[in-house]
Order: C-alpha cells, then sequence, then structure tokens
C-alpha cells in the first residue's frame, strides 16, 4: 500500500475511531483509587458496567484471579515508571486463559491512569497481522514508532496499536475498495464505514459517522 492511500487510511481512523477510543480510555483515567482501577482494568468493565467485548469470551474465573493478584501487587504497580513495567507486572498476575491481548488493554486501562502510556506499539494477535501487511517484523515484542509508516508516526503508540488490528485485513489488500474497512470482535457484520478511493492528490476523508454504541475494536 503507497503511503497516499495509506495516510487516507490513517485521517479517516483520526476522525472516525480516536475520539471514541480516548473517550473509552478517559473512563480510566479518573477512577477514584488503584482498588478500582485494577477492578474496572482486569474484569474489562466498561463505563456502563457491561464487559468489553474484548474480553467477553473470558471466563469470570479467569479475570477475578488476575485481579486479585494486581491486588495484591498494588503498591508495585503504582510504582512503576513506565508502560513496560506495568505490562511487566500484569503478565506476571497473568494465569491461563488470559492471553496477550487481554494483558495488553489490562495494562493501558491502567496506564491511563497512571500517566504511563506506551512509547511503542505493543504486538499481539491482531497488530501483529497489521504490521506483516505493512512489510514490518514481527518477531518482536514491539514496533519502535520511528519503523512504522510515516503516516502512521502521526499517530499516538496506542492509536498506531489499534489502527494496525482494526484495518490489518485492509491493509493486506493491493488497491482501496469501497468494501466496509471494520469488523468488530463481537460479530462477523462490517461497520458502515468505508474507505474513498482519492480522487485529488489531497487525501479525502471519509464521512463521519453517527457514535457508536459499541467501541470499535480490533480482530484479535
Amino acid at each position: 500500500m503507497n503511503e497516499r492511500r495509506l495516510a487516507t487510511l490513517v485521517r479517516q481512523y483520526q476522525i472516525t475511531i480516536h475520539p471514541q477510543l480516548s473517550q473509552e480510555l478517559a473512563f480510566y483515567q479518573h477512577l477514584p483509587t488503584i482498588d478500582t482501577s485494577i477492578e474496572f482494568a482486569a474484569l474489562a468493565k466498561l463505563p456502563t458496567g457491561k464487559r468489553h467485548p474484548h474480553q467477553r469470551r473470558l471466563k469470570r474465573q479467569v479475570l477475578e484471579s488476575v485481579r486479585q493478584h494486581l491486588l495484591a501487587n498494588k503498591h508495585q504497580l503504582e510504582h512503576s515508571s513506565s508502560f513496560e513495567d506495568i505490562i511487566h507486572l500484569v503478565r506476571s498476575c497473568a494465569v491461563p486463559g488470559f492471553g496477550e491481548l487481554a494483558i495488553y488493554d489490562t495494562s493501558l486501562r491502567l496506564a491511563v491512569r497512571l500517566n504511563k502510556l506506551p512509547m511503542t506499539v505493543y504486538l499481539h494477535a491482531g497488530t501483529r497481522t497489521g504490521a506483516v501487511a505493512l512489510g514490518l517484523k514481527v518477531d518482536r515484542a514491539t514496533i519502535p514508532m520511528g519503523e512504522l509508516p510515516r503516516p502512521l508516526q502521526n499517530l499516538q503508540p496506542d492509536d498506531a496499536e489499534n489502527f494496525l488490528c482494526i484495518y490489518k485485513d485492509h491493509l493486506a489488500k493491493p488497491v482501496l475498495t469501497d468494501e466496509p474497512a471494520l469488523r468488530s470482535c463481537t460479530s462477523q457484520e462490517r461497520n458502515s464505514i468505508q474507505v474513498e478511493e482519492e480522487q485529488t492528490p489531497a487525501p479525502r476523508f471519509c464521512s463521519p459517522v453517527a457514535e457508536l454504541e459499541q467501541p470499535i475494536m480490533c480482530n484479535a
């Protein structure tokens, strides 16, 4: 995929998806106590109290075990100096059935509260697929922002992770089409966001869409 077409997708992401992700993460930033933050992060609770669709298939016992382990290590968590510290701790608290996407999502929810957001793009199954489609090396845990194509360097690392995962199938296509770009993790239905072919040298934006009731997710 050439740089101009990739820039079109990135701008689409910035208009239609980034605001929703920011709103969701802002909720975790303002939870009242570290215990509450651990509860909502480990149990994958949305502002509505429902479970985030990324973790909808995980057993409650699995999530609860991770919550208890994190609570037992909350002082170490509060003294984390980086996102790497946070995800290392969450990984050490994980139990069978709590996979790499759950580890990343939980870490990001906690990192927002602790103001220790990732500085590189962390790889999990969905993000790894998107990175492969762009010809990036994926035999590692993270990708430095400076190695991403230039349009993706305009995003924050957590947004770049989200972009690679959500658009992974579309990135693998050599030519942009009018096929919907996004698919929810929770169903086989695709969202109505479409990518427009560029007709002029300047990138064209897709039409903004109404706010979705469910968060837009990657296919892990």
